[in-house]
């Protein structure tokens, strides 16, 4: 299946001409509409790649939800200010519409949507609503931004000028100007929609930084002073960071740290800081944008047949946290800045053929708090509720330890459990001294690997910690974890070399 995964990152999307909507009801369990007709000539082996094998999948924390037309593709997702669920159906060529209090879907047919033969479909990565309420979103095989009036039900599309150039997210500034990233164009480009002509490149400026020695570009982000930060990579040896300052028409260029796969996923917190996801690796990390110091930390090792979780995406809530898919982790994540703890909510495994992830590519957070995602080759958009209570919590009065070869560090760790526990709590620990997220060259051991908790109680776990040579010189974190019914809590602890 290697042929499919590289695909992930250049697939298209299909032939539907018109559109028109569709309303359908959600009966759990049920089998998806067939779509014989869009599938034409795709092999058995590709159907079952992508799409799934109609099973819903729920836990506690998440609950799926079978999308109706068959082989959907689904990769783009937002929800809008009344709750509802937008995705786009990259195969089919469909805005999907799912309304969480009545469980029905609603989809509606983009004109003139083009797929590449065996079933792949256009990539659709942004999507987001603009103040008017209008639906903007990329097109990779049109080479286009589009929009959908949700009040008139008009479709536009803006023509970009850049042949091939894969647009990958959408964002806005606070004169209304739509910006996006180009992954292969390796620019950005903005349009001014007073500007903009409907099928057109009318109103759309492109602006290239020196991408000498990068091949491709992530995500876009637009700061609180009107600035424009993006990622740019050469896979697998370098990643930067580049700010974009319209007002002086000006780039600058941060290097970031050696062993940055695929810098993809950026946002700002509520200091100006930027986060990054490292789509390469186990690491994500924070950007002082003031002193441009750099702080690394490590997802728990993935659950699923995967060497690196691959953190993609990332959201900031109203509390301040970073939430992020993990790709290959196959799982929902979000990280507390303040407190520097992990919560990890896995997501029901998906195909052998994947290594046991669903392809989670694509999130967002609705107005109640909830996530709400895509999983691509699961036909599939599933639903984690954060605020149902987590049973376990770990903590440490060790937050800092000093490493040192030959020597042994121990940190002291508090792990509670609010109920009675089934089945074995069992200890984890990761963190950045290499890009899988393993203890590399450090001897390991838990005075317990497993706990029981017969009742609601805390239990104390000692971590040891001896590296038997020589580590990376500098600051490190290590995050300390505790797994159980599938939730990964964790918490982080400095390291100095």
């Amino acid at each position: 299946m290697q042929r499919v995964i590289i695909i992930i990152v250049v697939v298209v999307l299909g032939v539907i001409a018109g559109f028109g909507i569709v309303f359908v009801g959600y009966t759990p369990g049920q089998t998806a509409k067939d779509s014989s007709e869009i599938l034409a000539g795709v092999s058995e082996e590709d159907k079952l790649a992508l799409c799934g094998d109609g099973i819903v999948k729920s836990n506690e924390y998440i609950k799926e939800y079978l999308i109706p037309t068959y082989c959907s593709a689904s990769v783009g997702i937002v929800v809008d200010r009344d709750g509802k669920v937008w995705f786009a159906e990259t195969l089919t060529g469909k805005l999907g519409i799912f309304d969480p209090d009545t469980e029905r879907f609603q989809e509606i047919k983009i004109p003139d949507w083009k797929t590449r033969n065996r079933g792949f479909g256009s990539m659709v990565w942004g999507m987001k609503f603009d103040p008017g309420g209008n639906l903007w979103f990329t097109d990779e095989i049109g080479n286009a931004i589009r929009k959908y009036d949700t009040k008139s039900g008009k479709f536009e599309i803006y023509k970009i000028p850049t042949k091939g150039s894969y647009p990958v997210q959408v964002a806005f500034d606070a004169a209304g100007n739509v910006w996006f990233a180009e992954i292969f164009g390796k620019k950005i480009g903005k349009i001014d929609p007073e500007l903009a002509k409907d099928g057109t490149s009318e109103g759309i400026i492109e602006f290239a930084p020196d991408a000498t020695g990068l091949e491709t570009m992530g995500q876009l982000i637009v700061d609180h002073e009107g600035s424009i930060w993006f990622t740019m990579l050469d896979y697998p040896t370098i990643g930067k960071l580049f700010k974009y300052d319209p007002e002086l028409n000006k780039f600058t260029t941060y290097v970031l740290p050696n062993g940055t796969a695929s810098p993809v996923g950026i946002v700002e917190d509520n200091s100006g800081n930027l986060w990054i996801n490292d789509h390469g690796t186990n690491l994500f990390f924070k950007f002082d944008t003031q002193s441009q110091k750099i702080t690394k930390y490590s997802t728990s090792l993935p659950q699923t047949n995967h060497v690196v979780s691959l953190p993609y995406w990332n959201v900031i809530d109203d509390k301040g946290r970073i939430w992020f898919n993990l790709h290959q982790g196959n799982a929902i994540a979000v990280f507390d800045p303040t407190q520097e703890t992990l919560i990890e909510y896995d997501i029901a495994k998906g195909q052998k053929m994947w290594g046991y992830t669903t392809n989670p590519l694509q999130f967002a957070l609705a107005p109640d708090g909830k996530v709400w995602f895509t999983q691509w080759t699961e036909n599939k958009i599933a639903v984690l509720d954060p605020t149902l209570p987590i049973p376990l919590l770990i903590s440490t009065d060790d937050r800092s330890i000093e490493l040192k070869p030959n020597t042994t560090s121990t940190i002291t760790i508090q792990v509670k459990s609010d109920e009675r526990t089934y089945s074995p709590v069992r200890m984890n620990v990761s963190g950045t001294f290499i890009i899988s997220g393993k203890l590399w060259n450090i001897d390991v051991n838990f005075s317990s690997t497993e706990l029981q908790f017969d009742e609601p109680s805390t239990k104390t776990v000692a971590l040891s910690l001896t590296p038997r040579g020589d580590l990376p010189e500098g600051d490190h974190t290590i995050m300390i974890g505790a797994r159980y019914d599938g939730i990964t809590y964790s918490t982080t602890v400095r390291v100095k070399v």
